[in-house]
């Protein structure tokens, strides 16, 4: 799958660098991305709301649902 090249490489870029974890964030509705994530080793860690449209954050306007996924390289 053409998205695995992506994170493949965000995944040994974060490892070399000495990061405990990657984070990805996705929109809560978008249950394919979110299976995706889960299936190439990432943990679902929670949805939070966030303030202004999808690429514009700020306070007021609508809120965007994330949904929260990490990569641990490290345990803790």
């Amino acid at each position: 799958m053409a998205g695995a090249v992506p994170l493949d490489w965000a995944a040994d870029t974060a490892r070399r660098r000495g990061v405990d974890a990657l984070r990805l964030d996705c929109v809560r509705s978008n249950d394919a991305l979110r299976r995706y994530y889960e299936a190439r080793g990432f943990t679902h860690r929670g949805d939070v709301p966030v303030g202004g449209a999808p690429g514009q954050r700020q306070d007021g306007g609508p809120v965007t649902w994330v949904s929260r996924h990490e990569l641990a390289f490290r345990a803790g």
